[in-house]
């Protein structure tokens, strides 16, 4: 089997570039913003800190192949619409739908902004198959897996706290402080109101993806809205990725009318990549204790199986880390494949832990725990 990460994390590096690349493409071409902030402006989901765990987990793929699928499309929305293209983007939005379920709140981005270039024959020619794919999904498979989520839903009062929480965390993540990011939301939303009647004719797109920016805090509060916090990090990075155009283009804006402001607006926009850049760093190295601490675990849990010892648990982690039961480190350990890291205390004794007392959420063993005494603890040692 493969023994690196590093395949799943290329591609999901890979995926991630690409939605960069087509990020710039979509600032590139809207008329108030320049080449400069363009750049500056795609740099800025480049280094999102705020939304790390998407850049950071090769599980996210499914979450970033959605951002990447849902920017390609609407970059791929041209001025013209001709038959081929109407056709591509129809392609590609079905295909979308088998990232994540996040890609529905795409499809509706790329109609809106097709209804805005193209008129609403072919906005509706280009969602209508995506849309009828989802509705065959949702009929024979989907709706059967809802009720086994129903204690994650949430109702409808939801709603404006995953909106105000998620997007204001979205723009104070980009500055590196989300506890401004609601007075931030407020300037933005006061920006949008007075140009935003403009802004429909130049930069539809932006507007577009801003309001994908809220609805996908609307869908997210119905089903997780019994959690209580909205500003997760691996929805920060799609929503960052989403609401960075119209964030942009108000900074154009308010720089276009001289030159020293608007190299000041590159300048202050490539601050927010070197925030970025220094709260992802951050969190990579605040990841990478906590790796090694699993990994260290599995360790003291692979040793401790080997001495035939009685466990009342075969979870040697957190449901949350990599699922491996106790006869999978055996059957590794067997085939020679078995982890290697210098073990501290904390490692064998959280390992004792969850399969001696059996602290974790694994499937106890035949025996009960009242067979096992915590003092039994002390029998080994690494």
């Amino acid at each position: 089997g493969i023994r690196s990460y590093w395949p799943y994390m290329g591609l999901l590096f890979a995926a991630h570039l690409l939605a960069v690349h087509f990020l710039w493409r979509i600032l590139n071409r809207l008329p108030s913003v320049t080449p400069p902030l363009a750049i500056a402006g795609a740099a800025v989901l480049g280094f999102y800190g705020a939304g790390w765990e998407d850049l950071l987990w090769g599980f996210q793929i499914g979450f970033v192949g959605s951002l990447t699928f849902g920017l390609g499309l609407v970059a791929a929305v041209d001025e013209k619409g001709s038959h081929n293209r109407v056709t591509a983007v129809s392609v590609g939005a079905v295909l979308s739908l088998m990232m994540s379920g996040i890609s529905v709140v795409m499809v509706g981005v790329v109609a809106l902004t097709a209804l805005a270039k193209w008129g609403w024959r072919k906005s509706l020619a280009v969602t209508a198959p995506a849309g009828a794919a989802y509705a065959f999904w949702f009929t024979r498979y989907g709706e059967p897996s809802l009720d086994a989520q129903d204690q994650l839903h949430g109702t409808l009062a939801d709603i404006p706290r995953y909106i105000v929480g998620g997007v204001g965390g979205t723009l104070g993540g980009l500055v590196g402080q989300r506890s401004v990011g609601s007075y931030l939301l407020v300037v933005l939303g006061v920006v949008t109101v007075w140009f935003g009647r403009r802004w429909i004719r130049t930069a539809p797109e932006a507007l577009a993806m801003a309001t994908g920016g809220v609805a996908l805090y609307v869908v997210i509060s119905q089903g997780r809205g019994a959690l209580p916090q909205p500003a997760t990090s691996r929805y920060l990075y799609l929503s960052a990725g989403l609401l960075i155009p119209l964030v942009i283009v108000a900074i154009a804006e308010a720089s276009k009318r001289w030159s020293w402001a608007r190299a000041i607006a590159v300048v202050a926009t490539l601050a927010l990549v070197v925030v970025g850049a220094r709260d992802l760093e951050r969190e990579s190295h605040i990841q990478r204790a906590i790796d090694l601490a699993n990994r260290g675990q599995f360790v003291a849990a692979e040793q401790l199986a080997a001495t035939g010892i009685h466990l009342v648990a075969d979870q040697p982690q957190s449901p949350f880390a990599p699922d491996l039961k106790v006869a999978d480190l055996v059957s590794l350990r067997k085939r020679g494949k078995s982890f290697t890291q210098p073990l501290n205390a904390r490692d064998k004794a959280g390992a004792r832990l969850a399969l001696q007392v059996g602290s974790t959420e694994g499937a106890p063993t035949d025996r009960p725990l009242r067979d096992t005494r915590v003092t039994r603890l002390a029998q080994f040692s690494l």
